[in-house]
């Protein structure tokens, strides 16, 4: 992780980061709820880090949302299963009211991290989509529903990241 950092990263924010993973809902509502508090000594404990935290983290970056919304839906799928029989043969779909659910979480999760007392970050994956008539390519966050098109007002920047044609990432 270090060594993917520290190529555009200034030398003496590297011992300032402290990566996290999450594997399910759950983690991210833990990460939610430690960050509203921001205490140092609780974050130590709660994340198990191996080296203390001494300050109150200044920003949270979540690589990527896009990630989070697979979680949401995770989530969604396990409390949906729950009255199945857990078997592949019986698998009850998400329905419309439940992709509204989905929708309405991701929504509600971004103001939530937003309105934290801290910077709020996050990178989303792009899907592309192709007007055949106009010959037009357009992308939007990968994130479901009509909330792809919406989700940039909750946002006080917004940036599409890209290569350029010499290999450079450069951000519109």
């Amino acid at each position: 992780l270090k060594t993917a950092l520290s190529s555009g990263v200034p030398k003496g924010w590297l011992r300032n980061i402290v990566p996290m993973k999450f594997t399910d809902f759950r983690d991210i509502d833990l990460i939610y709820k430690l960050l509203k508090r921001n205490d140092p000594a609780e974050l130590s404990a709660k994340l198990k880090l191996a080296t203390p935290v001494t300050q109150p983290f200044e920003a949270v970056v979540f690589d990527t949302w896009s990630e989070v919304n697979w979680e949401i839906k995770e989530e969604k799928r396990r409390e949906i299963n729950k009255q199945g029989n857990g078997s592949l043969l019986f698998r009850p779909n998400i329905e419309i009211q439940d992709w509204g659910n989905i929708i309405d979480l991701n929504q509600l999760c971004i103001e939530a991290f937003r309105d934290l007392p801290i910077h709020f970050i996050c990178c989303m994956h792009e899907m592309f989509f192709e007007d055949k008539k106009g010959g037009r390519t357009s992308g939007t966050p990968s994130i479901n529903g009509k909330f792809a098109a919406e989700i940039g007002k909750h946002f006080d920047i917004v940036g599409h990241m890209s290569v350029n044609l010499t290999g450079q990432y450069v951000m519109d």
